[in-house]
């Protein structure tokens, strides 16, 4: 029988932003005012056209950012980012790395800017600029059809002795955390992956019980 996955709703206060602008892009630390940008005269605007190229770092999070059958990048993220270098006029240089790896990358300046499925927090504003949100998602909670979780587990609370699966440096990590954090009349084994295709995989061969991942992946 073929193996699927029932998702249950999470409610989380974050919101999902898809793209983490840089001080280097955005030249503004108010992260509420990005869009403000000046695409011709601001100095480090200026600084990309010179070097004639735009370097994104990204994540693999379908369909925001991931690999075709010919090993490209591509993905709604990308269109966004590709639509940013064209309206600069310079060419596009897109590299995927571990999803935690793409913070500290910005911070170090390796990069122009990062798109990937993020959301937008008050610890990462605090470290990089953020544009204003393009996309609305939230927490899920992911079991095997035929578990025996599948008709038990409809929150965090009900995950009491299981094997919760998230992504290392993720969301999905602070929120399984801060629940037990919480609720210490709870306790699960957080189980934490590089990607979602790790969790989910492992969900499906029984190695874990639950998976805690965004809703429109």
């Amino acid at each position: 029988m073929r193996k699927t996955a029932k998702a249950m709703a999470l409610l989380t206060a974050a919101s999902m932003i898809m793209t983490a602008f840089t001080p280097v892009y955005a030249e503004s630390t108010d992260t509420e005012d990005t869009a403000a940008v000046d695409w011709e005269n601001g100095e480090n605007i200026k600084a990309i056209k010179e070097k004639g190229v735009i370097t994104v770092a990204t994540g693999t999070y379908v369909p925001f950012e991931y690999r075709d059958d010919d090993d490209n990048i591509v993905g709604f993220d990308i269109d966004l980012a590709q639509y940013i270098a064209d309206k600069l006029g310079v060419d596009l240089e897109v590299t995927d790395m571990e999803f935690q790896s793409i913070v500290p990358s910005i911070q170090n300046g390796e990069y122009d800017f990062s798109i990937a499925a993020m959301y937008k927090t008050d610890e990462r504003c605090e470290v990089v600029d953020m544009s204003k949100s393009y996309c609305d998602s939230g927490m899920i909670l992911a079991v095997k059809e035929d578990s025996e979780y599948a008709d038990t587990v409809k929150s965090l609370a009900d995950c009491d002795g299981l094997k919760v699966a998230v992504k290392e440096g993720a969301t999905s990590y602070n929120v399984a955390q801060s629940f037990l954090d919480e609720n210490p009349d709870v306790s699960y084994e957080i189980v934490q992956y590089k990607d979602t295709v790790g969790c989910v995989s492992d969900l499906l061969a029984g190695r874990v019980d639950v998976v805690v991942n965004d809703l429109l992946n």
